[in-house]
């Protein structure tokens, strides 16, 4: 299934320790240098051949994507059950390998071709002190059900991708959907601050499609935005006029009022922030006071800060039909190679 289908998740559905774990199971993992991967690693043999020093690469995005997540999980059973679950990496229980879910996440890094699926492995139910049997194989599993109904209810509604549904699914934006897909994972992805607002949106849009869905006008309206914010940020001269600003405020206004968590009310309300501080600014100086500056950021903060360098276009596309600065006062500046 993992060769023939776009999977977005995986779990491994285990007893038991009450864990909710992700990768890497082989090593500790670590985000600063890319040459230590597995695929450099010896094979065909029995013997350690990984030194005691070695920990396995991840892309910070994807540590950070694995810990939200977990924590995500573990906070939903313990809303519906009240056991508290704890999130960690393979390896902090055990080295292992050949484990499922390494191997579901793996398979992209070993072959570039092939979708990334995010692994995780659920440890259901207690250990039952000095009775092996019984924790594995409890006797009235109805309760461990909840546990894993709850884990993997959670997981399905973290792996939707809100730019992705309403783009594909609503317009056949496949080109808009990548151009904006390019810019997370490229550009954003790349600084601490561009992962907190990865992190933000990721965390709000379940909830906030939801609403969505629910109002056919107010759906129509996030399709055009994100239409609108596909376009703008394949074309390096293209302005983030007020007009646009007052269309994504109107939408986040909408939203806002439908949803009930004070958190999410929040998220948007750093959004929508942002939105007021780069109106007149081209949408290459939005993407990179995303890398810059987090959520929260006071407006002259992001005011005072110099201008990042210039960011490498998402996709060649035609220009956007979006304000444009005039002619005598607008430098054009060189994507960065």
């Amino acid at each position: 299934m993992l060769d023939t289908e776009r999977v977005v998740s995986f779990a491994d559905v285990h007893s038991f320790s009450e864990l909710v774990l992700y990768p890497w199971g082989h090593a500790p993992t670590q985000s600063t240098d890319p040459t230590q991967r597995s695929t450099g690693l010896p094979t065909g043999t029995c013997t350690a051949s990984i030194p005691a020093s070695y920990s396995e690469y991840m892309p910070p995005l994807d540590v950070q994507r694995f810990r939200t997540v977990a924590g995500r999980i573990v906070a939903d059973i313990a809303a519906v059950r009240g056991r508290h679950y704890t999130p960690q990496t393979s390896y902090a229980l055990y080295a292992t390998t050949g484990s499922q879910s390494d191997c579901a996440y793996a398979r992209h890094i070993a072959n570039p071709s092939l979708n990334k699926t995010y692994g995780f492995t659920f440890e259901t139910g207690p250990s039952i002190p000095l009775n092996v049997p019984e924790s594995f194989h409890p006797t009235d599993p109805t309760l461990i059900k909840r546990d894993a109904k709850a884990a993997m209810l959670t997981l399905m509604q973290q792996s939707v991708c809100a730019i992705e549904l309403i783009g594909t699914r609503l317009f056949k934006g496949g080109t808009e959907v990548a151009a904006l897909r390019r810019v997370r994972d490229e550009l954003l992805a790349s600084t601490p601050a561009g992962r907190e607002w990865i992190a933000l949106f990721e965390r709000a849009q379940f909830a906030l499609l939801s609403s969505a869905l629910r109002d056919a006008q107010l759906l129509a309206a996030a399709g055009e935005l994100v239409q609108l914010m596909a376009r703008s940020a394949s074309d390096e001269d293209a302005v983030f006029a007020e007009a646009d600003a007052k269309r994504a405020s109107a939408v986040l206004k909408k939203l806002r009022a439908k949803v009930k968590i004070h958190a999410l009310k929040d998220d948007l309300d750093a959004i929508g922030q942002r939105i007021e501080q780069v109106i007149g600014r081209r949408m290459q100086q939005v993407i990179e006071s995303l890398m810059r500056q987090k959520p929260g950021q006071p407006k002259n903060a992001v005011a005072a800060k110099k201008p990042a360098a210039a960011v490498k276009k998402p996709v060649a596309t035609k220009k956007a039909s979006v304000a444009k600065k005039p002619a005598a006062s607008a430098k054009k500046k060189a994507p960065r190679s």
